[in-house]
């Protein structure tokens, strides 16, 4: 019975303990060292130090983790480096298992990554992906994001490039915008062009202020400037505006509205003052010269008078035109007619004699 009940108390004091609280145990003084923890090695449960956990050693700088074989290894996740290769950076690593588990080759976050940014001496640029910002020296407020972004950049500034290749060769080419894999990855020099799509206005070298959106347009030359295309399979050329799917712009400083049937090009040329545009069957738009070969304004005071004799500016070929005359008070209003037109003057010829002044506005076409 004795034994009965001194096993309860054991057993009664180890339940107690067991709940309690580990916030609601005693704060511990400084761990002197010899202070015994439980561990589990091997599947077995051990005691270790305090002493023996700090004989465990890393990197400064470093936070270790676990690999893909789910070991505690002192290779860095990430780092803080200080270096003079990376200011102030923080650099991410990528292991695999097998034979890379020990290497990096992917990312930086900050003012470079692995072989990014490696000669920047310049503030203000981000560079995220194998290659990004490599080259850049000089160049300011550049944002490099993806394989090989902005890699030549050596002092271009305030670039965008979103997408593997995506502004890959530009040198000193200023304020470009550029989302998606290639866009305007050819582009040396060129600046303030927008590119949005894959294959987007990549083949352009040192065009100026495009705008592309879709996928795989083409500038018809490399100098391709000052054009917008929306759509895809498109080849825009010096000032055109394409819009639509497998638009190939075939006369310079157009405007082409397509789809997969119909198209649309009205010429963006300035055309002579009075031009009329005309579209012809086969849907090209034109300038044409106005039919308006001469206009002005005719006031003269008559006494008694019933002829009025304009002269316009300019001589006609021949007396074959069609003249307008548009009175513009109450006595110009009168009944008249048109005769005597020769090659620079007609003349208005009222039924009645008029006193007063007269004026009308008057036109020439053909």
């Amino acid at each position: 019975m004795k034994k009965i009940f001194t096993g309860m108390l054991i057993a009664s004091f180890f339940l107690s303990q067991a709940q309690v609280k580990v916030t609601a145990l005693p704060a511990a003084s400084t761990p002197s060292g010899t202070e015994v923890l439980p561990m589990v090695q091997d599947g077995i449960t051990k005691k270790v130090t305090v002493n023996q956990l700090r004989t465990l050693t890393g990197t400064a700088n470093r936070i270790p983790y676990f690999n893909g074989s789910g070991t505690l290894t002192n290779d860095a996740l990430f780092t803080r480096e200080t270096d003079s290769t990376a200011i102030n950076t923080v650099k991410f690593y990528a292991h695999s298992i097998g034979a890379l588990d020990t290497a990096f080759f992917l990312i930086k976050v900050g003012n470079g990554g692995y072989n990014a940014l490696v000669v920047d001496s310049s503030l203000n640029n981000t560079a995220l992906g194998m290659g990004a910002l490599q080259n850049n020296t000089t160049g300011v407020g550049n944002t490099a994001i993806g394989l090989a972004a902005l890699m030549s950049n050596e002092d271009g500034q305030v670039n965008t490039a979103v997408g593997a290749l995506a502004l890959q060769s530009n040198t000193s080419g200023q304020v470009n915008t550029a989302v998606g894999l290639s866009a305007l990855s050819a582009n040396t020099i060129g600046h303030h062009n927008v590119a949005i799509g894959t294959s987007v206005l990549e083949n352009i070298t040192e065009g100026v202020h495009n705008l592309g959106l879709g996928t795989n347009i083409q500038g018809a030359y490399d100098t391709t400037s000052y054009s917008i295309t929306i759509g895809c399979d498109a080849t825009p050329k010096y000032r055109s505006i394409g819009i639509g799917h497998d638009i190939a712009i075939g006369v310079e400083k157009t405007l082409e509205i397509a789809d997969y049937i119909d198209s649309l090009k009205i010429p963006l040329a300035f055309g002579s003052a009075g031009d009329v545009l005309t579209l012809g069957a086969s849907g090209y738009a034109n300038w044409l010269p106005s039919r308006i070969q001469a206009t002005g304004q005719t006031s003269q005071a008559l006494v008694a008078a019933t002829t009025i004799t304009v002269t316009f500016g300019g001589t006609q070929p021949d007396t074959n035109y069609q003249t307008t005359v548009t009175p513009t008070n109450v006595l110009s209003a009168a009944l008249f007619y048109v005769t005597n037109k020769t090659t620079t003057t007609f003349d208005v010829v009222y039924l009645a004699g008029i006193t007063g002044t007269v004026t009308f506005d008057w036109n020439l076409t053909r």
